[in-house]
């Protein structure tokens, strides 16, 4: 047994949000943890990782015997290392500067040896037979190679004493399915070489052949723990939710014709991106639209224009905006150019003025009602690869 939780105990203002929960993971094993959200999975997780202390419980690594693990740093030296789905990486950096925030930069002389960084990611890279640029920005990634370097970047991290525990948080969660097989490929990998991994995911489907046991949540209690292949999807669903799951109702989507004639509030014509070529479509009011392609498709670029975070080379975006009127926001040669209304009237009265200026993607993000959550509005993220960029012409190249 590498890692035991007993009676693990936790309340927040008075709330419990963990009852005397336990849970063990063995030596090589792949142990799922399940439940839905609110159940104290997250919780388990973050006091198994030292983020939170236990009120009550106790705690056993490799035999020795914890009160709590006070920190995370405390964690990482007794071989515990965890994977989260949100991937810690800039993107506007190398994947060798990204892997070198968290482990350092070699230095001589007040200098960073950029080529002995590169030599040394490239041979982590190589170990984990990720045939991945360490010169590449983070934000070319695709989300399955962002989640193996968030993998390379935890492992890395665990003390020289050896790899107790993964802990991988939904990791796959924002991963395509297709993408996720050889990540988890990967983690069996690990788990056969005697690595204990505890793996918390909402997709079932990936438990089976691959999960020995499982420990299911539901209000911060266990309710079930015991051989994963005793359960199937329903059985672990009425688990999590203390009932069997109800039928469908079998009521029709909403059909096209019904939507027809609804308010249009995007309509994207002739877009032309990267891997995208002439897309385009229509969204109603009341209308969910699925997109659907495959991981090369330019699937993943689509969200990237909408959100101001990536240009587009050709065709035109309209949005409902302002009282029925639309923004028609077009992308110029020389940069990125957006429609701000000055002076909008109701609905019917004289049309709304649009100036186009040029400017940043975040200001144009913002002024166009999106949220900035491009890479570039990471100031202090920025500033410091422009400092290290500059440190470059000084350093060995």
């Amino acid at each position: 047994m590498t890692i035991a939780g007993t009676d693990i105990t936790k309340a927040f203002a008075g709330k419990r949000v963990l009852d005397a929960v336990s849970i063990d993971v063995a030596g090589g094993e792949i142990h799922a943890l399940l439940g839905a959200n609110g159940s104290g999975k997250s919780t388990l997780v973050k006091i198994l990782t030292g983020v939170y202390q236990p009120d009550g419980g106790a705690i056993a690594v490799a035999g020795r015997k914890l009160d709590a693990i006070a920190s995370p740093a405390q964690a990482g030296k007794l071989g515990i290392a965890v994977v989260h789905q949100e991937v810690p990486l800039v993107d506007t950096a190398t994947v060798a500067e990204c892997i070198a925030l968290f482990r350092g930069y070699p230095t001589s002389g007040g200098r960073i040896r950029w080529r002995t960084l590169r030599r040394e990611v490239e041979e982590m890279l190589g170990r984990f037979d990720a045939p991945i640029d360490p010169d590449r920005l983070a934000g070319t990634l695709s989300p399955a190679e962002r989640a193996l370097i968030a993998l390379i970047i935890a492992l890395d991290r665990v003390d020289e004493a050896g790899l107790n525990l993964l802990v991988l948080d939904e990791v796959t969660a924002s991963l395509p399915r297709d993408e996720a097989e050889p990540y988890l490929n990967h983690v069996a990998a690990l788990a056969a070489r005697g690595v204990s991994v505890l793996m918390v995911t909402h997709r079932l489907a990936e438990l089976h052949g691959r999960a020995g046991r499982a420990t299911i949540l539901r209000d911060g209690r266990t309710v079930f723990a015991g051989a994963a292949e005793s359960l199937d999807d329903e059985a672990i669903v009425a688990h999590m939710i203390g009932r069997e799951r109800e039928p469908s109702s079998g009521a029709p989507a909403r059909r096209a014709a019904e939507v027809g004639n609804a308010k249009t509030l995007l309509k994207i014509e002739k877009l032309a991106v990267d891997r995208l070529a002439e897309l385009s479509l229509e969204l109603h009011a009341g209308e969910i639209l699925g997109i659907a392609g495959l991981a090369e498709s330019g699937i993943a670029e689509l969200p990237q224009v909408l959100s101001g975070a990536a240009a587009y080379r050709a065709g035109a975006i309209t949005t409902g905006r302002c009282q029925g009127a639309a923004i028609r926001v077009p992308r110029s040669e020389q940069g990125w150019r957006c429609c701000r209304p000055t002076a909008c009237g109701p609905a019917g009265s004289r049309p709304c003025r649009w100036p186009t200026t040029s400017r940043s993607p975040t200001s144009i993000a913002t002024s166009c009602g999106q949220r900035a959550n491009a890479p570039w509005s990471k100031t202090s993220s920025t500033a410091l690869m422009f400092v290290l960029r500059c440190a470059r012409r000084f350093s060995d190249g």
